[in-house]
């Protein structure tokens, strides 16, 4: 509003000049908008002048309300607010309430017009007179100035905050002007109700259903008449008479009483019940402040997802264009937000995980959990065996370890075998079966032998080794080689296809890194899967858990990608839906090419690396242990649910993360801990109770190449004589050779009975004469000592 010429201070002066004369005349009626009453002198006529030719430049809107977020059956797992506000109607704001604001603040509020003549002219008198400082403000103009306020909050705008609260003649003129004009436009009851649901009581509360809650835990509809007039008292100075300040507790009790004094001088209420109220004690009953996730307890990590999600994805732009407004939307928007977290299952996966480890056990390994949907992509559960807290100490932390970075401050971790399927896919996809046989011997491997997008690489060799001595250095089938995990038998697998055909193939399947990363000097930083380090194959590039339980449920569902999805709906406080993101469903890899993989999988639970963690019904999963042990995994499925659990120590200790040897977990100490050590029971526990009202059901075997076996059975010649075993193997299409005294008798086969090569594969035979026949003692008169793993001759076992 411009400033007249007539300058502000004078204009203010001339309107009490004409309340004063028009309550002398009786010509104020329902607004200052009348003609000047003859006779009244140029002061009035001026004084109307100027308020008449003040613009109204009022734009009403809804007070900032919270917003609250939903599981998907409609549970409350948080609410956000920069004010703590629920709006509700008058009808269900008790009377008590109405009459105690009205007693303290208005009493003529019925009366007037939006101004209050009588109450402009006695703070007027009293000011200019040297009395205490009196307001005049009538509820609808206090109203007005709160609605300024709460744009300039909502705006950001300090100036526009600083100008709204400005106790200058210029805002009060405006005031008075734009009270009229509502009053002209709105009921009594609606400006009152409106009043109400702005108001601030303190403690970062504001609307009087917030403050009932907050004080007194109950709603405005249940207000007492005493928890009324404590409430109206606090609105003058909520830091002063704030009753939950030990300190207040004298002046709060005071206000209150003087609050009920008003309302017995206006016959609201009768003198016994004045006594009766002015003598009881100020109870209150404050409910815990619940503002954000941090209140949401073992939910809040989902919480905090949901919530930077939103802040963060474009895609919620119905919420607003930019990060700013949409951050605004969900703390002042009164959104419902209704999430895709299952309750049942989110508790189960919490339990699990403070459950194999506590929160501050000493060995201070973290894990996490996450659960989707197959089918649809809908995240079900988000849990960490830590506390949600910004203060961090022992156990507590902000840090979502089952997401990406941009969405909980974690880069992810390296995955180990876990990454194996998506090679295993790729080369099944190339023709490939899961009886080819594979070399699995340890040795280095020139880059050369690895091709990126139809190039060699150049570079350093590389020499993978297994986790254990044991394994490898035989041939061996693809199946058996993801069953027992053998990072050999991979890297010959690897070398065998295009390392851009396994990036490609995992990134249609949602695999990204965790945080973005370059991997040469001037690349540009980025979340796609690199194409030049052949240790991709054994899980070397950090990823969450979050994109790994989706990414498995490619083949659970059979081939088909559902994109991870954590909101099913958004309606705003009028109740309407808003447009979000859904989760998009394709066909990645071919049905037969997801079953073979699928097959593959569910012996690693039956006969490989994750024995014993069956769930009772069909599951297939992988686990993963990462060099140095430093980060273990378990990721596995069922048709219904795929569930990633991740295991490790996240601390740095002298800029490296702790190997998981020798720790010591519930007070039991462990030599080293594998990904089928804690992360498989952990999913077990989850899997087993999430399941347990889910259909039983499973995948059909694969069916062609994938399971095309060109390759031969070795047959168990173990016993026979030699000329017998060679006859036998050399039957079966392999190729025959003897280790040994061919006159004596067989006892073992390398490879052993019932393993599967490719025809003309060579076989060795393994033997030895019987004891005490001829031939027994070796070249010098000797007995033989036993082949390894064979007892000593005469000396049993030990």
């Amino acid at each position: 509003m411009r400033n007249s010429p007539l300058g502000v201070s004078r204009a203010l002066i001339l309107l009490v000049g004409f309340v004063a004369t028009s309550l002398i005349c009786g010509a104020l009626t329902a607004g200052l908008l009348i003609p000047v009453i003859g006779g009244a002198g140029q002061l009035t006529l001026a004084g109307t002048d100027f308020f008449n030719s003040q613009p109204v430049n009022f734009v009403d809107q809804p007070a900032a309300e919270e917003s609250t977020m939903y599981t998907s059956d409609g549970r409350v797992i948080a609410h956000f607010y920069d004010e703590n506000r629920t709006n509700v109607p008058l009808s269900k704001i008790s009377l008590n309430m109405q009459n105690a604001i009205i007693a303290i603040e208005d009493a003529r509020f019925y009366q007037h017009g939006g101004v209050d003549p009588q109450g402009l002219l006695r703070a007027f008198v009293n000011n200019q007179t040297g009395g205490a400082t009196q307001g005049a403000s009538t509820l609808t103009q206090q109203y007005i100035k709160n609605v300024n306020v709460e744009k300039a909050n909502a705006a950001g705008d300090k100036d526009a905050y600083e100008r709204a609260i400005a106790q200058t003649p210029a805002r009060k003129i405006e005031e008075a002007k734009t009270a009229v004009w509502l009053e002209q436009h709105y009921s009594k009851k609606q400006i009152l109700e409106k009043y109400l649901n702005i108001a601030l009581f303190g403690e970062a509360t504001y609307g009087v259903e917030a403050a009932a809650e907050r004080f007194f835990s109950t709603s405005a509809a249940k207000l007492t008449l005493t928890q009324s007039a404590t409430l109206a008292g606090l609105v003058q100075s909520p830091s002063t008479y704030n009753p939950l300040v030990p300190a207040n507790r004298k002046a709060a009790t005071e206000r209150r009483n003087q609050v009920l004094t008003r309302m017995r001088e206006l016959d609201m209420i009768s003198e016994k019940v004045y006594r009766n109220a002015t003598g009881s004690k100020l109870v209150t009953k404050p409910a815990t402040s619940n503002n954000g996730c941090i209140a949401a307890g073992d939910r809040a990590y989902f919480c905090e997802y949901v919530r930077k999600l939103i802040e963060i994805d474009p895609r919620f732009n119905a919420l607003g264009k930019t990060q700013q407004e949409r951050r605004t939307a969900i703390r002042r928007g009164g959104l419902k937000i209704y999430t895709t977290m299952n309750a049942s299952i989110q508790r189960y996966a919490s339990k699990s995980v403070k459950e194999h480890i506590p929160t501050t056990d000493s060995s201070k390994l973290a894990t996490a959990a996450v659960t989707v949907q197959p089918k649809t992509g809908r995240i079900l559960a988000i849990a960490q065996n830590r506390v949600f807290d910004p203060r961090g100490g022992a156990g507590r932390t902000t840090l979502n370890f089952g997401v990406d970075k941009d969405y909980g401050d974690s880069s992810g971790f390296q995955t180990g075998s876990t990454f194996k399927p998506f090679t295993l896919a790729a080369w099944l996809t190339a023709g490939h079966s899961l009886y080819d046989t594979v070399d699995s011997t340890v040795r280095s491997r020139a880059a050369s032998e690895f091709t990126s997008c139809g190039k060699r690489l150049k570079g350093e060799d590389w020499f993978p080794k297994n986790s254990s001595e044991g394994e490898g250095g035989k041939p061996m089938s693809a199946l058996d080689a993801t069953v027992h995990s053998v990072n050999t038998a991979y890297a010959e697998m690897e070398s065998k296809l295009d390392l851009c055909d396994i990036a490609d193939l995992a990134g249609k399947m949602g695999v990204r890194m965790a945080a973005p990363r370059s991997f040469s000097e001037g690349e540009k930083a980025t979340t796609k899967l690199p194409t030049v380090i052949p240790s991709l194959t054994l899980g070397t590039m950090e990823i969450s858990p979050m994109t790994m339980a989706s990414a498995y449920g490619t083949f659970a569902n059979d081939g088909t990608y559902c994109s991870p999805v954590a909101v099913q709906a958004i309606k705003d406080r009028n109740g309407k839906t808003l447009s979000i993101p859904r989760s998009t469903c394709s066909q990645v890899l071919e049905p037969e090419v997801a079953k073979g993989v699928t097959y593959a999988l569910k012996q690693v639970i039956t006969r490989g690396t994750a024995a014993g963690n069956d769930i009772g019904r069909p599951a297939a999963g992988k686990t993963g242990t990462t060099d140095e042990v430093r980060d273990t995994w378990f990721v596995g499925y069922t048709p219904q649910l795929s569930t990633a659990v991740w295991v490790a120590d996240p601390n740095s200790y002298d800029g490296e993360r702790k190997s998981l040897y020798g720790l010591t977990v519930k007070g039991r100490t462990y030599g080293v801990i594998y990904g089928g050590t804690m992360a498989a029971p952990i999913w077990q526990q989850i899997m087993r109770s999430a399941s347990q009202n889910l259909p039983t059901s499973g995948w059909n075997d694969p069916q062609g190449t994938v399971t095309h076996r060109d390759d031969v059975e070795v047959p168990n010649v173990t016993g026979k004589k030699v000329d017998e075993a060679v006859a036998a193997i050399e039957g079966a299409g392999l190729k025959a050779t003897v280790q040994g005294d061919r006159n004596g008798v067989v006892i073992s086969t390398s490879p052993g009975p019932g393993s599967r090569l490719q025809p003309g594969a060579a076989v060795q035979i393994i033997t030895m004469r019987s004891f005490g026949q001829p031939g027994n003692n070796d070249h010098n008169g000797n007995r033989p000592t036993a082949l390894p793993g064979w007892p000593n001759p005469g000396r049993g076992n030990d």
